[in-house]
């Protein structure tokens, strides 16, 4: 959590979760706007929006997703831990939701693979919500909105709207991911005095 007024010394395993939690924000827009190509690509070229979520053109950005995910939530910094378990527990839920999905097969596979997405997608909007405090970058503010609205139009099949919703996403996504490479590591960390155990 960003207090930038105290500089904490940081020990090697404390640059490294900072550079992860970057990382995984990257990978999570990097997953946000390929899912929006996809869906666009199945939009303009008349395919349903899933039928099969294993081909690798649709798990693809689910992968990049989750990675990012993944990566973010073992190295978030936040002082409270209870909102530290919130987030962790709905991305994994997510997680397991879609690697659960593919083993069912049918059109029970597609509604718990969007399930699964949008438990990954609560623990997204959480993260957007606390950069926001950061960043004062009020486009964060949309991003909940957009991935609730997107996971439920990607259950209902519904491309031409889930498309621009996660192109947007992923470009709001892509502008906090670079304003956090620009800032200094200690800015993630904060007063370690603080943190919750």
């Amino acid at each position: 959590m960003a207090d930038p007024q105290h500089v904490p010394k940081l020990d090697s395993f404390d640059e490294l979760t900072v550079k992860l939690y970057r990382l995984g924000l990257l990978l999570m827009t990097s997953g946000l706007l390929a899912m929006s190509m996809v869906q666009a690509v199945m939009l303009y070229s008349g395919e349903p929006a899933t039928g099969q979520v294993d081909t690798l053109l649709e798990a693809g950005p689910t992968v990049l997703i989750c990675m990012g995910m993944g990566l973010s939530v073992a190295s978030m910094h936040l002082y409270d831990k209870r909102i530290r378990w919130i987030i962790r527990t709905t991305s994994w839920l997510g997680v397991v939701l879609l690697l659960t999905s593919a083993a069912l097969g049918g059109e029970f596979e597609h509604f718990v693979h969007a399930l699964g997405l949008g438990f990954v997608f609560v623990s997204a909007s959480a993260f957007a919500l606390k950069e926001q405090f950061c960043f004062q970058l009020k486009a964060l503010r949309l991003v909940p909105v957009f991935l609730g609205i997107s996971a439920f139009a990607l259950w209902l099949e519904v491309v031409v709207l889930s498309a621009p919703l996660l192109g947007l996403t992923g470009l709001i996504y892509a502008r906090l991911a670079l304003a956090k490479a620009t800032m200094p590591l200690h800015f993630d960390i904060g007063d370690k005095s603080k943190y919750q155990v």
